[in-house]
């Protein structure tokens, strides 16, 4: 007994062990590369830093000499982690990190190649890094450039906005271009990002471009007045949730302006615009703090909410029979992390005892979160569906609070012959549910004897394997799983394959990838798709259908990419065209 017993505790050691190692590499690594700036002056120094995400250990491959840039020896790995619990889910942080000094010996444009990043038996790269180097930042009075955030002090799961402010001199109007370096904005460690509404149309005279790539996203607004001068201004907009505690770092942001003259290749910026005044402008480097979720006060049902939020319900029918289906409507809405929360379960409360919950449907966006809970009340004697909580950590207040709906009142009919609805689970139930078989177990004349170091080892393992169900389970709801950060950056992705697809069929690839991350489907799944009309629409996997015209318009596109794709036609698309579809189609459902 006690060798079973001795057996039966290093068995379940070893699968816990493999249960965490399996949730620890859970994600996919990751390698970065970024600059402390893009734009630096002769003989300035700078830093140069590589980040490996999800990884335990690895090693940084010494990247070749790049003339005109003396780059020092790198300094690491320095290791990071953390294991904390945010929003119902553990999350454990582990990340390697590189540094290098590098000071420039000449002026002009470099591009640092991608470096490599051993992560066992394969090699991982960084993206490549443009760094500008001037002999000196003219251009501080004729322009400006600030990044502002919401707060600079958030809680792990409060979204949170980053704006980008820029501009020149109003009075000189030939200024027509703006190139903006931004280390931090297509990645910002320790976060994701939110999907945001498009903002309005961008100026029509100035070129916008982002480490070099065409930017549609800016919008000018109202001119802004700084150290007495008043500067014609535009703005764009990201917005981040952090998914654990610790300092966001927002590396120097950098503005290159003045006017250029267009060629006849319009999107190959290097060959296509003509730099005829040139000008510089730096903004300052900002952290943003992100503390933990308060443990004092943390309600027992606490599903993660963070934010501030209001609440409403409605239901359909409300004159039922008891048993019959009612569709609970509730909504919320407000600044917080709407997206990511569990939603709680009415089977949980115990208000909603004289009820039966079949399940439920959700819709979710950055501003809105929409769940139909199909609720059956199983006695006549019910009067109203009662408040359905949710606590939430409010961080104005500084406090977890309870969210409630209003008690909708419903009438409710009994069975014809029946005095009430059998609640769910009762002995009769549970016996003879289906009338014409018979679940009780046959009676046996002998069971077989199962050994005593069996059950103990059982017993020992059941936690073991409880937690391992529940981790896989709890990542449907990540944020951070594949599904969903596919979902959030193919927007960004399609601009990027848009940019680079040499022909029409890899336009046509990368369109079809960007609406198979919306519908969490392969990118096959929507080459040769044709739609089907009828009551279910023609886009099939969405919460929400799309409008008929737009429907129809996104079939018609698919139609058209695909005959170019397969014909052989030399015949151009539209860049900002489907940028512009992609961008109506996530406004309108997808």
């Amino acid at each position: 007994m006690k060798d079973g017993f001795v057996h039966a505790l290093r068995a379940a050691a070893a699968l816990v062990a493999l249960v965490l190692c399996a949730f620890a590499q859970s994600a996919e690594p990751r390698v970065t590369a970024k600059l402390s700036t893009g734009v630096a002056k002769l003989g300035e120094q700078i830093t140069l830093q590589v980040i490996a995400e999800n990884v335990a250990d690895a090693t940084l491959v010494p990247p070749s000499a790049i003339e005109g840039l003396r780059v020092g020896a790198f300094s690491g790995p320095f290791r990071e982690s953390s294991t904390t619990f945010s929003g119902g889910r553990v999350v454990q942080y582990l990340a390697l990190t590189w540094n290098a000094a590098i000071r420039p010996e000449k002026t002009g444009e470099f591009t640092i190649p991608p470096l490599s990043v051993k992560i066992g038996n394969r090699v991982a790269q960084t993206a490549a890094l443009s760094l500008t180097v001037v002999a000196d930042l003219q251009g501080e009075d004729l322009g400006f450039i600030q990044v502002i955030p919401s707060s600079k002090r958030v809680i792990d799961g409060q979204p949170f906005s980053v704006e980008v402010r820029f501009g020149w001199d109003a009075r000189r109007t030939r200024f027509n271009y703006a190139i903006l370096s931004l280390p931090w904005w297509r990645q910002l460690e320790g976060t994701v990002e939110n999907a945001l509404a498009p903002s309005g149309r961008p100026p029509s005279d100035v070129y916008a471009f982002i480490d070099n790539e065409r930017f549609e996203g800016i919008e000018e607004i109202e001119p802004t007045t700084l150290r007495g001068t008043t500067f014609r201004t535009f703005r764009m907009v990201k917005s981040f949730t952090p998914t654990r505690a610790g300092q966001l770092e927002l590396s120097t942001s950098s503005l290159e302006f003045g006017r250029v003259v267009a060629r006849e290749d319009f999107f190959a910026f290097r060959q296509s615009l003509e730099r005829a005044e040139q000008f510089f402008a730096r903004g300052e480097p900002l952290s943003i703090e992100v503390v933990p979720l308060p443990e004092s006060g943390r309600p027992f049902d606490f599903g993660g909410a963070v934010g501030t939020f209001s609440v409403k319900a409605g239901a359909e029918p409300r004159d039922v029979t008891a048993g019959d289906s009612i569709k609970f409507k509730v909504e919320w809405t407000g600044a917080g992390n709407l997206e990511f929360f569990e939603a709680p379960d009415p089977e949980h409360q115990e208000a909603f005892k004289g009820f039966r919950v079949y399940g439920k449907t959700e819709t979710k966006s950055v501003d809105r979160r929409v769940v139909v809970y199909d609720l059956a009340p199983l006695e006549s004697t019910l009067q109203a569906i009662p408040p359905l909580e949710m606590p939430v950590f409010d961080p104005e207040a500084m406090r977890y609070v309870r969210l409630a709906t209003p008690p909708i009142t419903i009438h409710v009919r009994p069975l014809k012959d029946a005095k009430t609805l059998e609640a769910e689970g009762s002995a009769e139930r549970s016996a003879r549910d289906l009338v014409d078989i018979d679940a009780r177990a046959e009676a046996s004349e002998s069971l077989p004897r199962v050994p005593g170091e069996v059950l103990l080892g059982a017993l020992v393992l059941a936690p073991a394997l409880a937690l391992g169900v529940r981790a896989r389970v709890r990542r449907r709801g990540d944020p951070n799983a594949p599904a969903e950060k596919r979902r959030r950056k193919a927007r960004r992705q399609l601009e990027r394959e848009l940019a680079s697809a040499a022909d029409a069929r890899g336009r046509f690839e990368a369109f079809c990838e960007f609406l198979g991350a919306r519908t969490r489907e392969s990118r096959e799944a929507w080459i040769g798709r044709r739609f089907e009309r009828g009551a279910q629409g023609g886009v099939p996997g969405l919460a929400t259908p799309l409008a008929p015209e737009l429907e129809r318009e996104l079939e018609r596109e698919l139609a058209s990419l695909e005959h170019a794709a397969w014909s052989g036609e030399a015949r151009e698309t539209d860049r900002g065209r489907l940028l512009a579809l992609a961008d109506r189609l996530i406004a309108g459902g997808l």
